[in-house]
Parts: structure tokens; sequence; C-alpha cells
């Protein structure tokens, strides 16, 4: 696998068919993945019919983030070190494309989770009150690749994303977990002629996470581990000790795609859905008898992009819309008290769990395509609705918010040909609508400790609206075959008034040396 690896990697970011980016609008390679619209969709074979310039780019980054104003299952202190490669080749009867990307991540102070990543994916998850510092190494491989034109009728392509990740935590009970997850997806695109075309893909995916939960050396009192089973609910307790937990994800889904160029634009517009289905599945310390306990979370998904980027005599204008809809439902066995050591447990799979949540989105990108206009930026708008529901005990979440984004960059051309930009980052968030409503019949206090230790602190987080403002610089050295740029990245999040104990900011680092071919 290493070897393959490295063979990919090789492939894509090898000088051996370099190509000068010598143009005013594509040295900068933001601008250059703009341009390739087609890299945003999941179809491959669009990459036949779309000839594009080659290139490679390669950076090596570190990002910091500091401070208290976060999710309750985000670090206070992060340090992260990435390497990525990214490159497009144009071969006689193919055309590929290719990224692989490393991680090494180190986080502080992260609590009430025992998984991965508990942001992402269903309700159904391992936590401790304990929390720690965690270390997480991450590896993703991804490729497209395109054929030729078949039977002068239509090109074939597939792509492929493949994702390692481990991590573990550093202190008791300590959490040790491996998870893969590829994704498979063969495309087919076919021409109404030389300017316009339909494609359609498939996707199928798989994920697995295997989590092993052991305590090691002087472990005093031994903490309890729970699954955590959705908003304000008491956690199941699995008991203290050594507890395996398994995380299977599946789903299928596809994309219909529409594609169009002419001399001075190009438009594409694409329609994704997916359907997931994610089981967990647990053997804990309290019982050798309880083993394949399987709450089970569906989630649909669609979601409609549509770029067009227009050409003119002083600027290229981009332009993006998108619109999402996600929709699951948690199933989970009904678990009553154990009894004089029978089995304790018959997993009645139930639809206690849902979650909603809707994302539009407009963007505009202005760029110049000659050297004496001085400035270009980025603006977005977006309207978000997230909705939660526990609808055994009727508990309710639901918050609503518009966020904006505007990125001004002052260009700088020297004489010898050299490029660089300084800008300005602007991000808000404002709240337009929140609720939260907890059924008061479930009350103790394992109850009352878990809801004001997740549930609200997740809540008020949720609730807040918050700015970022920050400065970045990037400056690219114009070589004979290749592009070296440095790139420095500050931010500063402030929460806007008081949100119930959130914390008040977290800062943000990040610098990054590149290459670009």
């Amino acid at each position: 696998m290493k070897k393959l690896l490295l063979a990919l990697l090789l492939c894509f970011s090898s000088p051996i068919f370099a190509q000068k980016i010598d143009s005013i609008v594509t040295k900068d390679i933001d601008y250059l993945k703009r341009d390739y619209q087609i890299l945003f969709a999941e179809n491959a074979a669009i990459l036949g019919f779309v000839k594009h310039q080659e290139f490679t780019n390669s950076y090596l980054s570190y990002e910091s983030g500091d401070g208290d104003f976060k999710d309750v299952h985000e670090p206070e202190t992060n340090h992260l070190i990435r390497f990525n490669s990214e490159g497009s080749r144009n071969f006689k009867d193919m055309y590929c494309w290719g990224q692989f990307t490393y991680d090494r991540i180190k986080e502080n102070n992260v609590a009430w989770t025992d998984v991965l990543d508990p942001l992402q994916g269903g309700p159904y998850y391992l936590i401790d009150s304990i929390g720690g510092d965690w270390k997480k190494r991450k590896y993703r491989l991804q490729a497209k690749l395109a054929s030729a034109k078949w039977f002068d009728l239509l090109y074939a392509g597939i792509g492929c994303d493949y994702n390692v990740a481990t991590g573990a935590r550093q202190l008791n009970p300590r959490p040790l977990i491996y998870m893969k997850d590829l994704v498979i997806c063969p495309s087919v695109f076919i021409p109404l002629d030389d300017h316009k075309g339909f494609g359609a893909s498939f996707t199928y995916s798989s994920k697995k996470e295997e989590i092993e939960i052991a305590e090691e050396g002087d472990v005093g009192q031994a903490v309890s581990i729970r699954w955590n089973r959705g908003l304000g609910i008491k956690p199941f307790h699995f008991g203290k000790g050594n507890t395996e937990y398994t995380i299977d994800s599946r789903s299928l889904g596809g994309e219909l795609l529409y594609y169009q160029t002419g001399e001075k634009y190009k438009w594409m517009n694409s329609f994704v859905f997916n359907l997931l289905t994610e089981e967990g599945a647990i053997r804990g310390s309290i019982n050798d008898n309880v083993s394949d306990n399987i709450a089970k979370y569906e989630c649909n998904l669609m979601k409609f992009t549509s770029h067009l980027n227009l050409y003119k005599t002083k600027a290229v204008h981009f332009f993006n819309v998108m619109g999402q809809l996600s929709e699951g439902d948690g199933y989970e066995p009904i678990m009553p008290k154990l009894t004089g050591g029978g089995k304790p447990i018959v997993p009645n799979k139930i639809p206690f769990h849902y979650q909603m949540r809707v994302d539009a989105e407009f963007s505009y990108t202005y760029h110049p395509v000659k050297e004496k206009y001085n400035f270009d930026f980025h603006h977005q708008i977006g309207w978000h609705s997230d909705q939660t529901k526990y609808k055994l005990y009727g508990n309710i979440q639901e918050v609503d918010y518009v966020d904006f984004k505007l990125d001004p960059h002052y260009l700088y051309y020297s004489q010898n040909g050299n490029y660089g930009w300084i800008g300005l980052q602007g991000y808000y968030k404002h709240v337009l609508s929140k609720k939260l409503y907890l059924n008061p019949n479930e009350k103790n206090l394992s109850y009352e400790y878990y809801i004001n230790n997740l549930t609200y602190p997740q809540y008020n987080y949720l609730k807040s609206s918050f700015y970022d403002l920050g400065v970045a610089m990037r400056y690219y050295w114009i070589g004979k075959k290749q592009n070296i740029y440095t790139e420095i990245n500050l931010r500063n999040r402030t929460i806007v008034g008081n949100a119930d104990h959130v914390g008040d900011q977290k800062k943000y680092l990040g610098l990054r040396l590149g290459l670009v071919i």
C-alpha cells in the first residue's frame, strides 16, 4: 500500500511533465482551480470532454487554533501539519487528476467524545466525562481518470477517494481508533456537440471506524463509558473498563450533470443525491452477552450546484449557487433494566431521533485579467437551518441563521514578473431564530450533569452570533518552470453579545509554502 501511494504521489507531483504557468490569470493557484469547474463535480468522465492545462500544486502548511469559543467537542488548542500534492495530466487517450493529503494533528483538552469526529455522521457514539489530549493522523488519496471518446458517442470515467485515519487519546480511558473510508464513482459523459453535454455517475462508499477503549497503568477510579443517544437524552451506561465499538457506514448515490461552454463563458449544473446508512455495535464490560446492540442512522441528502464563469475583457466573473437538504432518522434499541443474570438487551429498533439541515449559498468572485487592475474580491452569502428532535420525549432544538463572507485582495505585480496579494478576511454569522425544549420528566442527577456539560454548551455555541476578522498575504516567485509561493493567514473569531458562558474568542494562524508547476 505504501508503494502504491508513493507511485501515485510521484505521478501527480513530478516535474517531468512540467508546463510553465506564465499568464497573469493563472499565476494564482486559487484562480486556476476556480476556472476548472469540472473539478467540483463527482463525474470523472467530463475530464475527457473538457481539456485543460496541466498543473501541479504541492504545499506544506501549518495551522493552529487557540481559544474557548468553540463547540464542546472541539479542542481548546489544536495544531495541524499538512502536506498536500495535487495535479492533472493530459495523455493521448486519457486525462487524469489526483490529490494526496497527509495530516498530522494534535488537539488539547477535547471533551465528551471517544470517536474520531463526533460532528459528522449520526448521533450514536461513545462518550465519557474525562476528556484529554488527542493525537491523530489522516491520509487521503483522491483520483479521477477519464477515457478518450468511446464509439464516437461518450466518455467514460472513474473516481476514487480513499481515506485512512488513526487517533488516540493520551489519558485514561484511552480510545484507540482506526478508520478507513473508500468511495468509488464510475461515470459517463455524453456530448451533444463540441460545446455541451450531459453526464451521470453512480457513487458507492463504505466506511468503518473501529474503537478500542482500554485503561493503562494505575487507573484509580474507573471512568464510566456511555453511549450518546441524542438531544438531551441520558446516555446509556455501558460500564467501566475496556470497551469495543464499531461504526459501519454505507452509502449509495449519484450525480446528474449538464455542462456548456462558449467563447466567453463556462456553465456547469449538477444534482447530487445520496442515501447513507450508519450502524454501530458494541461489546462492553458490563456483560459478555451484550454484543451487536445495533443502533442505526439513515440519512438522505440532495444537493444542487450551479457554476457560471464569465470571461470579460477586464476580468473574469465567477458565480456559484448551492442548495442542500439532508434528513436523518436514528433507530435505537430499547434497553430495559438488567435483572437477575438474564440476557439484558433486546434490540427493538425504534425511530426516536430526527435531524434536518437546509443550506443555501450564493457566491461571487471577481478576478482581473490584466496587471493594471490591482484588486479582486470574493463574496458569499448563505442561509442555514438546523433542526434536531428526539421524538419519544418531544425534545426539540432549532437554529436558523444567515452568514456573510467578504475577502478583498490588493494585487501586486513586480517588474521582474513576481506577483503577490494582501487581503482582508471578513465573516459574520447572524442567528435569526433559536429554540430549545427538553422534556423535564426524565430529570435525575446523571441527567442534569449530562445536559449541563454537553447539551446546553452545544446549543449555546450553535445559537451564538459571531464574526471573524483576519488578514492574509501570499507572494509568488515566478520561475521558468515553476512558481514558488508563501502565505500567512491570521484570524480572530469573536462572539457577539453574551451567549451563556460559551467563551469569548478563538485565534487562528496559518502558514504555507507551496510550489506550482
